[in-house]
């Protein structure tokens, strides 16, 4: 898939097993979007 004229990215984090306590921390610190349920990769 090729982008052209993205002025913006969003940066997503999905782990089937799970975030450490610390990691969840750092994503809220760095407004960094995630999630462990496997339905947001799904195509709709």
């Amino acid at each position: 898939m090729k982008l052209e004229n993205a002025d913006k990215a969003v940066l997503f984090v999905f782990s089937v097993s799970g975030f450490f306590k610390n990691t969840l921390a750092y994503l809220k610190k760095h407004g960094i979007a995630w999630t462990s349920d496997k339905r947001w990769l799904e195509k709709p």
